[in-house]
């Protein structure tokens, strides 16, 4: 019994001891921890700090340099006008005596242009004839500044400053050097009835215009749509206007009546998109 006793006693002893050994130890460790993740955590902080501020630095640095790139000389862009072209009349068509001014009358009188570019650097331009330059008179008399009359293209003695009856259409397949008239845009000597006879049964220039607008698609085939105001007519080119493919006789687009200026768009092949002004008013204001 003694023996028993005692060595019970004296693991219960030596279980003490162990047990606060073991408990002194788990405290030690707790506290290098916590002293560790101090650490780890501070250092952290200060890394993430360290490196929001250099990129904040960064940036700002980048800016700078950019700013002081875009509006220093080593990126200004040049930019140089050449000399004015003017768009060029049929040469048999140009009357000295038409009263525009001598230095011009070898040049078109227009306005309201639209210009195009194909991907070959090819470029078309269109513009409104001035109705006031069809003769001395207008079928609008003085309505447009001169006595009643028929308008006039081409027609010697008629004081007229139009070469054709559709509007304007040059072409440039020299980027813009030299400028020449469209395909199938020849002169239409002749008045108003010539005209009326000419959109008819002929095509090109002889299709009665009052302006217009170009566009180009994918495949360089560029459409030229001019309005008479009481409809469109649709022409189309390629090879940048050296070639009319829309046949002899003019295409009426049949859509729009009164149709006081067209646009167009041009995309993929053959793609189009059309937009008129027929300044119909709305049914809630009629």
């Amino acid at each position: 019994m003694a023996e028993r006793v005692m060595d019970a006693e004296l693991s219960a002893e030596e279980d003490e001891i162990l047990d606060a050994v073991l408990d002194s130890d788990v405290a030690s460790e707790a506290a290098e921890r916590r002293q560790l993740n101090l650490a780890f955590g501070a250092t952290a902080v200060f890394v993430v700090s360290f490196m929001l501020l250099s990129a904040v630095w960064g940036i700002a640095d980048d800016l700078i340099d950019g700013l002081s790139d875009e509006t220093g000389p080593a990126n200004e862009v040049g930019i140089s006008w050449l000399e004015p072209i003017y768009m060029p009349r049929h040469e048999e068509c140009i009357d000295p005596n038409n009263g525009q001014d001598p230095d011009y009358i070898g040049y078109g009188v227009g306005y309201e242009p639209s210009l195009s570019i194909d991907s070959m650097g090819n470029m078309q331009v269109t513009a409104h004839k001035d109705l006031r330059w069809g003769g001395e008179g207008t079928p609008f008399g003085p309505g447009l500044g001169g006595p009643f009359d028929s308008w006039y293209a081409c027609e010697d003695g008629e004081m007229t400053s139009w070469d054709y009856w559709a509007s304007w259409f040059w072409i440039s397949t020299n980027n813009g050097s030299n400028w020449s008239h469209g395909d199938s845009f020849e002169p239409t000597p002749g008045n108003l009835l010539n005209s009326a006879i000419g959109s008819v049964t002929g095509g090109g220039s002889e299709c009665l215009g009052d302006e217009g607008d170009i566009a180009v698609d994918a495949n360089d085939v560029i459409y030229y749509l001019d309005t008479t105001l009481e409809d469109n007519w649709w022409h189309r080119f390629s090879d940048g206007g050296e070639s009319y493919d829309m046949g002899s006789i003019c295409q009426r687009m049949n859509t729009m009546a009164a149709d006081d200026r067209p646009w167009v768009a041009a995309q993929g092949d053959g793609i189009i998109h059309y937009l008129g002004n027929s300044g119909a008013a709305p049914p809630e204001c009629s």
